[in-house]
């Protein structure tokens, strides 16, 4: 499910429910796009939504309600947002297309909450074979999802949603032609996959899960 359209509508329930967050919203927003997966709701591929017509038109019939008030205010603020994450996302792609860091850390800047980016930077690292900056990026990456968790989240949820981001970076990175021509790479990158794999079908499963039961938040 398109990571915008789940943001605006999030965003437009929190507004009409007076209870918007930054970081909140974001991982709102994740967990229930893991639960659409689980479920067999996520959008079929090739269903594309035209977002700047959705994005336009719920906007105007908010601006209509709101229009000079706190209300309007916000909406200007999630139209901000929503720019953000276009570019953040142009960044993302321009990193994994040329395995640079740099780039990535442009999107990171933007939207330092969005785990996207953390573990498209793990992928990059895997990609060039920086095995203590994936260590690294990992690590970053799992303290997000605990903080989410301390902050009242659902670890199972959040959990399945950093390793379904993570295990879609690195099918990507797949076709790079530096893994492709690297048999050292490869091997690391499926014997991830692998291990990620065996996680999400645990979760999905309800056996325990390690990460939730170290943070005392197994749910199964």
């Amino acid at each position: 499910m398109n990571k915008k359209i789940l943001f605006l509508v999030m965003f437009i329930a929190c507004l009409f429910l007076n209870s918007c967050s930054g970081a909140g919203l974001d991982w709102f927003a994740t967990a229930i796009e893991t639960w659409f997966d689980a479920n067999g709701f996520a959008v079929e591929e090739g269903l594309e939504v035209d977002l700047e017509k959705l994005v336009g038109h719920l906007i105007d019939q908010a601006v209509d309600d709101y229009t000079n008030s706190e209300e309007a205010n916000a909406i200007d603020a999630a139209k901000d947002v929503l720019e953000d994450i276009e570019l953040a996302d142009q960044y993302l792609e321009n990193s994994l297309n040329t395995n640079s860091v740099s780039e990535i850390e442009k999107a990171q800047e933007l939207r330092p909450d969005d785990i996207t980016y953390v573990e498209a930077e793990v992928a990059i690292w895997m990609t060039t074979g920086n095995n203590a900056a994936v260590r690294t990026s990992i690590n970053e990456s799992d303290l997000m999802t605990a903080n989410f968790v301390d902050q009242g989240g659902d670890c199972r949820s959040a959990r399945m949603n950093q390793l379904r981001i993570r295990q879609e970076m690195l099918v990507k990175q797949l076709d790079d032609p530096v893994v492709e021509n690297d048999l050292v790479v490869q091997d690391n990158i499926y014997q991830m996959l692998g291990d990620i794999d065996h996680e999400i079908n645990g979760l999905l499963g309800e056996a325990d899960n390690l990460f939730c039961a170290q943070l005392g938040a197994d749910n199964p």
